[in-house]
C-alpha cells in the first residue's frame, strides 16, 4: 500500500510519464487476495497521462486475467519480455521450470490476438548442461516461428548453490555456447530488420527520453532525425517513422 501511494505521484503534478515494475518474476506478485493483474488495474486508475511496463516475467504465472488487463488498458505498453529460457521441454524440465514451450506459445498467441502488433521479447540460456544440437535448434525455431524481436542470451555457467550446479556437469564447450549465441542473434536481427522496415511511414505516439531519442508504445528505440528541444524531454509527441535499422527506428516529430 505504501509503494502504491508513492506511485500515485506519477500524476502530471510530478511530471512522471513511465512506471516500470521490476521483479525476478514480476507477474508472480501477490498480496492477500490481490494478484499482479489487480496491481496493474490499480496503477492504471492513477490520474495522469503515463505508460506502464514491467519485467521480467515467465510463463508460469501469466494468467488469462493478466492478458486481458494488458490488452484492455491503454496505459500498459504493448510489449512484454516473456522469459522462455529454452525451446526444448526436455531442457526446461532439467532447469526445473514449471511450464512448457506450448505454454509460452499459448500466451504469446493470446497476447497477439488481443493486440495484433504486440511486441514480444524473451530470455534464452544456451549451453545448459546436456543441451544437444537438437535441443538448441528447438530454441532457434521458436524464435523464428514466434518472430521474437529481441533475445537476451545467457551462456550457461554454474552458480554455486543452485540445483544444476550440484547435480549437473557443465559439459558444453564455450565455443559451442558462443556459436549458439551467434546463431540466435543472427535470427533475431533478421526478424528485427523485417519488422522495423515494415514500420516506415507509420505515425505513432512516442515518449521523448532525450533530445535525440524516444521510446514507442511498443518499446521500440526511436532516434530523431534532428535533435529536439530539451523542453520536449519527458513528454509525449507524435512522430513519423522515416527509416529503420536492425537496432531501431528513425523518425521526425509531427507535433
Amino acid at each position: 500500500a505504501e509503494n502504491y501511494c508513492e506511485l500515485q505521484s506519477t500524476s502530471d503534478q510530478r511530471g512522471g510519464k513511465l512506471i516500470t515494475l521490476l521483479g525476478q518474476n514480476v507477474n508472480s506478485w501477490r498480496e492477500g487476495d490481490r494478484d499482479f493483474a489487480d496491481l496493474l488495474e490499480n496503477l492504471c486508475s492513477i490520474k495522469g497521462d503515463f505508460w506502464i511496463n514491467f519485467l521480467s516475467s515467465n510463463p508460469m504465472d501469466f494468467s488469462d486475467k493478466l492478458i486481458n488487463v494488458i490488452g484492455d488498458r491503454p496505459e500498459i505498453m504493448k510489449w512484454v519480455n516473456l522469459a522462455v529460457q529454452s525451446g526444448s521441454d526436455r531442457i526446461l524440465k532439467l532447469m526445473n521450470r514449471k511450464y512448457t514451450v506450448d505454454d509460452f506459445k499459448e500466451i504469446a498467441l493470446k497476447l497477439r490476438e488481443r493486440v495484433p502488433n504486440f511486441r514480444l521479447t524473451t530470455d534464452i540460456i544456451v549451453g545448459f548442461p546436456g543441451e544437444t544440437d537438437r535441443d538448441f535448434n528447438k530454441s532457434l525455431m521458436l524464435v523464428k516461428d514466434m518472430e521474437l524481436e529481441m533475445v537476451y542470451v545467457g551462456k550457461y555457467s554454474p552458480r554455486p548453490g543452485t540445483l544444476s550446479a550440484k547435480s549437473l556437469k557443465d559439459n558444453i564447450p564455450l565455443e559451442v555456447k558462443e556459436g549458439r549465441e551467434e546463431m540466435l542473434k543472427k535470427a533475431v536481427n533478421e526478424i528485427r530488420r523485417k519488422k522495423h522496415k515494415s514500420l516506415i511511414g507509420a505515425q505513432m505516439k512516442v515518449l521523448v527520453t532525450s533530445p535525440s531519442h524516444a521510446v514507442s508504445y511498443y518499446n521500440h528505440d526511436i532516434k530523431f532525425q534532428k535533435p529536439v528541444d530539451k523542453g520536449k524531454v519527458g513528454k509525449f509527441v507524435k512522430d513519423e517513422i522515416i527509416d529503420s535499422t536492425v537496432s531501431g527506428l528513425k523518425s521526425v516529430i509531427l507535433s
